[in-house]
């Protein structure tokens, strides 16, 4: 798929004000080598995205990028996953570091095979090569998938991903490794009949233990199917202590993180998308992203609904939240990203559910044949000068020039308000 790069500093903002005031820095959006960006990360000669290339079906690429702090790409290098694992790979993601550890997590799948084994990669400080690799096979009947991982401060590894049974239904699982590869123990979860677990993200709670956030699929290959937000507490080995289902009962609840807040308590976001039955457009009137701030014994604190803070279209109706990641911010709120119908966002909201700011975010492509284009937000990083960095991608529709449309990763630098242009506050 053609793809051409742009860089431009016009940007489509919706404006809400904040209080504080943040340096000036430098802000850019710049298209990079790729077709998604999952992480971008601050170096000491300015940043290094994180991503995944294509090579027809397969995604079995990633694609590394050196930028400076203006934005410019400085050198662009691919990774071939099957060079090490000597395996055909469909896809892979996530990303995560200590200060000398990078590891990627993801699966690859067999040539002409259905059958999956979940992959953990480690590079080197510059990923400029590999110093170990894994791979793993731990339900030989149908497949074993990673999907995210946290390295924690006793040098162990804890794996998140998913195996699916001989019906195509998907179960949880969590596995502790130490740096060596060697597992430690591992905990699969379920749900019942026709519903499955599809595996988000893992935070280590302040007892040990972990939360666990999943998303429940209902009544699996039926009319009514639907999807729930669950977290599952764990104690330090994994066992599970508790369950917490924030949402509504009729609404689609979809989650992926827990964050710690100040006063010793976890918060977590999900968007209602969709009523059970399917029955309203992708544009919900009444889709909203709600915050849920509960105690570490999974006791409720509040349940907030921001759908009077968020934007409604042009066309008068809610956009479609889709939440891909959450962090803590350096000033003490909780920073949330995700994509709406066909807009990127940035959401600001303190500990205590209030929002503070909402960017809605459109690449900034001035050239008119690429006007009906999505662009999508998929990592945050905070960085040094109290600002952001984000990656994700921009996807095009076709044209006579490029009659496949064009897909390219990209880079956006805001400041500390989500703004590209300062002052948009």
């Amino acid at each position: 798929m053609p793809c051409k790069y742009f860089r431009h500093f016009i940007f489509i903002l919706i404006f809400v004000a904040g209080d504080n005031q943040v340096s000036a820095q430098e802000h850019f959006f710049t298209l990079i080598p790729g077709w998604r960006n999952t992480k971008i990360i601050e170096n000491d000669n300015g940043y290094t995205s994180i991503g995944i290339n294509s090579t027809g079906y397969a995604q079995n690429h990633y694609q590394f990028s050196n930028l400076s702090f203006s934005g410019e790409v400085l050198n662009s290098w691919e990774f071939d996953i099957d060079s090490v694992l000597n395996l055909v790979s469909l896809y892979t993601n996530d990303y995560s570091s200590s200060s000398d550890n990078h590891y990627i997590s993801g699966f690859i799948q067999e040539n002409e095979s259905y059958l999956s084994h979940g992959t953990l990669i480690k590079f080197n400080s510059d990923f400029s090569d590999t110093l170990k690799s894994f791979v793993y096979n731990l339900f030989p009947f149908n497949g074993t998938q990673f999907r995210s991982h946290l390295y924690t401060e006793e040098d162990k590894i804890i794996l998140n991903g998913h195996f699916t049974n001989s019906s195509s239904i998907k179960y949880a699982s969590l596995i502790e490794l130490d740096t060596l590869g060697s597992i430690g123990w591992r905990r699969n979860f379920f749900c019942w009949d026709d519903c499955g677990l599809y595996p988000y993200h893992v935070l280590k709670a302040y007892d040990g233990g972990y939360f666990f956030t999943c998303m429940e699929l209902h009544n699996l290959y039926y009319s009514d199917y639907y999807e729930k937000t669950v977290i599952i507490k764990t104690d330090s080995l994994g066992v599970e202590q508790y369950r917490l289902h924030p949402g509504i009962p009729n609404y689609h609840a979809v989650a992926g993180w827990v964050l710690p807040t100040d006063d010793g308590n976890f918060i977590t976001a999900f968007a209602e998308t969709d009523t059970i039955t399917g029955s309203l457009s992708q544009n919900n009137p009444n889709s909203s992203i709600w915050l849920n701030k509960f105690s570490i014994d999974g006791d409720s604190i509040f349940a907030i609904n921001l759908i009077d803070f968020l934007p409604l279209s042009e066309y008068g109706y809610r956009y479609d939240y889709r939440i891909t990641q959450m962090i803590n911010s350096p000033n003490g709120d909780i920073i949330i990203i995700g994509n709406t119908y066909n807009k990127g966002f940035i959401l600001s909201v303190s500990q205590e559910g209030e929002g503070n700011w909402i960017r809605l975010i459109s690449a900034p492509i001035e050239d008119a044949r690429f006007a009906a284009s999505f662009t999508f937000i998929y990592g945050i990083t905070a960085t040094s000068d109290g600002g952001y960095i984000l990656g994700g991608y921009f996807l095009a529709s076709t044209h006579p020039l490029y009659p496949q449309g064009i897909q390219s990763g990209f880079a956006l630098k805001v400041d500390g308000y989500g703004c590209l242009e300062p002052g948009c506050h």
